[in-house]
């Protein structure tokens, strides 16, 4: 409705806000927005791009009637620089417009008609095209040029009563384009006729016709700027008036809102400052109530820390008594082995349930006094199975030492860091069973090594 660019604006937004895959939308799009390019901004260059994005999408829906259009919009274009490429696209629409509505392909072969005898010069297959409509399709065709065409090529032919029939036949001018070619093929058909008088009228007729089209153009291109001019002053306007009242409400709301919030404030902060008095005095009443229970809690501390540490130097003694007390005697009864260790007493087990506030490490030194001690006893078992089972570590290692020194669960729980009784029990299992693969029993695996039976 002569806003071009408000219409590109839409159609963009159309292209922009479609799905990749909505084919239909995309190739519309593109189509409506190259129709823009060409018919209102005069930007072939970008029709041409959209166009041929247009196509593909039209191709994947097979849609044959917007593919016409887009070959026929394509023709029009190139007929004027590239001939070749117009011929290519107008055939291609003719060819679509025959096997799918037959009635199109008469505007397609008008155009085509009109490339052939101005840019291609080739008048027997414009006269050919031209004459096909005349008989075929002049009722289909939305071009009525076709009429001019057919006469001139049977002029640039020599055939001049056929242009003369073709002319005679030709509608009455509806506008001041028809106009001109009207005059032109009357100036062609007097030359032909060597008739320099009419020549020469109607070639003055066809010059006048033609700088008429040209003052309507910069007319309607006049009348178009003037109303975009006044549309925009009145938008201006109107934007100015709005953005003035928007302002005027803004500041209106914001200075209610203040005076709101510094009410609002004031009431805050008395409220908070009452809070804050009865706060303090509720504090003061609470710690003089306290006091002394708080100076009970802290004797009871000290007196809570100081029996911890008597506990842990009590537990590192002890452990240190133990080991250094451990022997490794052996009885022959029969043929069975037994191990055994002189009695411990019983604060090291009551010492075990206290694991997680009494834990000491053993030092690597120990560790390798005790599998001196149980190598020694039992002919280098410890390092036998280091040596015979590399995927033991070292924890289960130093396990298997304690084991065959004889040490308890209650023992290895505190030696090794075990968390409960359970734990050391699920550890035996996995080094004898698991790992070691003994099918028997400790004791067992031990009398038959000394037996030299592995």
């Amino acid at each position: 409705l002569g806003h071009p660019d408000s219409a590109m604006l839409y159609y963009k937004q159309a292209e922009a806000t479609a799905a990749p895959d909505d084919y239909f939308n995309l190739g519309y799009s593109k189509m409506r927005i190259a129709t823009l390019y060409q018919d209102q901004l005069t930007m072939d260059s970008s029709a041409i791009i959209y166009l041929n994005e247009a196509i593909p999408c039209f191709e994947e829906l097979k849609d044959t009637n917007y593919l016409i259009s887009c070959y026929g919009h394509l023709g029009g274009i190139y007929g004027i620089n590239e001939p070749d490429l117009a011929e290519y696209c107008l055939n291609r629409a003719i060819e679509l417009a025959q096997s799918y509505k037959p009635s199109k392909q008469y505007t397609y072969k008008s155009k085509l008609a009109g490339l052939y005898f101005y840019q291609k010069k080739d008048y027997p297959r414009a006269k050919e095209l031209a004459m096909d409509v005349f008989h075929n399709g002049q009722h289909y065709s939305t071009e009525t040029q076709f009429y001019y065409y057919a006469a001139m090529s049977y002029v640039r032919l020599g055939m001049i009563d056929s242009a003369l029939f073709v002319f005679e036949a030709t509608p009455t001018p509806i506008d001041a384009v028809d106009s001109m070619n009207r005059y032109q093929v009357e100036a062609e058909i007097g030359l032909a006729r060597k008739d320099l008088i009419a020549y020469n009228m109607n070639l003055m007729r066809s010059k006048d016709a033609k700088i008429s089209i040209m003052t309507n153009k910069k007319d309607t291109k006049l009348h178009v700027a003037e109303m975009d001019y006044h549309r925009a002053q009145a938008d201006l306007h109107t934007s100015k008036t709005t953005r003035r009242n928007h302002h005027l409400t803004v500041a209106l709301c914001i200075t209610f809102l203040f005076i709101l919030s510094l009410t609002w404030l004031i009431l805050r902060l008395r409220r908070i400052a009452n809070n804050k008095k009865e706060e303090i005095k509720a504090i003061k009443e609470i710690l003089s109530d306290n006091i002394q229970e708080l100076e009970d809690k802290k004797k009871k501390l000290e007196q809570q820390q100081s029996s911890i540490s008597e506990l842990v130097g009590y537990r590192i003694s002890a452990l240190n008594e133990l080991f250094e007390s451990i022997r490794f005697k052996t009885t022959d009864d029969g043929n069975k082995r037994i191990r055994r260790i002189i009695p411990l007493s019983s604060v090291i087990i009551d010492l075990s349930e206290n694991y997680s506030v009494l834990k000491t490490e053993l030092s690597d030194e120990f560790w390798d006094k005790m599998k001196c001690s149980v190598d020694a006893e039992y002919k280098g078992i410890v390092t036998h199975v280091e040596e015979n089972y590399p995927n033991l570590t070292i924890k289960e290692k130093r396990l298997f030492c304690l084991l065959c020194a004889g040490i308890p669960p209650q023992i290895i729980k505190l030696c090794l860091d075990y968390t409960n009784v359970k734990s050391v029990s699920n550890g035996i299992n996995i080094i004898i069973k698991k790992k070691i693969g003994i099918d028997t029993n400790l004791d067992e695996f031990i009398d038959r090594y000394m037996k030299s039976e592995l």
